[in-house]
């Protein structure tokens, strides 16, 4: 979760302007998401056990940023927060289901030669 809550203040400090940085981090997040998908290929997953995992990620990272913010008068940075974990997550989701059914694909072509 300190990763997550880096990653939120950088693009608070670039107020979402590119950065190096940030691009970093973007080709580090696909490339991540994109072993991930392959790896749960070889592993015989599914496309719904992939979403089920990601969403269990999801619920758990908002779970884990609400728990850190009590105070009342944070509710608008938490809510946009959890916004712009909703996308990266969303964005890593995506990354893993083209990778599963990528290498599902190599899979299948390799049996029918």
């Amino acid at each position: 979760m300190a990763d997550i809550a880096a990653a939120l203040v950088t693009l608070e400090d670039s107020e979402g302007a590119p950065t190096m940085l940030l691009a970093d981090t973007a080709d580090l997040q696909r490339f991540i998401a994109d072993r991930h998908g392959t790896q749960r290929a070889r592993l015989g997953w599914t496309i719904d056990a992939l979403a089920r995992e990601h969403a269990v990620l999801q619920e758990e990272v908002e779970r884990s940023i609400r728990s850190c913010f009590s105070d009342p008068s944070c509710a608008t940075q938490v809510e946009e927060a959890i916004g712009v974990t909703r996308r990266y997550l969303e964005q890593g989701a995506q990354t893993s289901r083209r990778a599963l059914e990528r290498a599902k694909n190599r899979t299948g072509r390799r049996h029918e030669s």
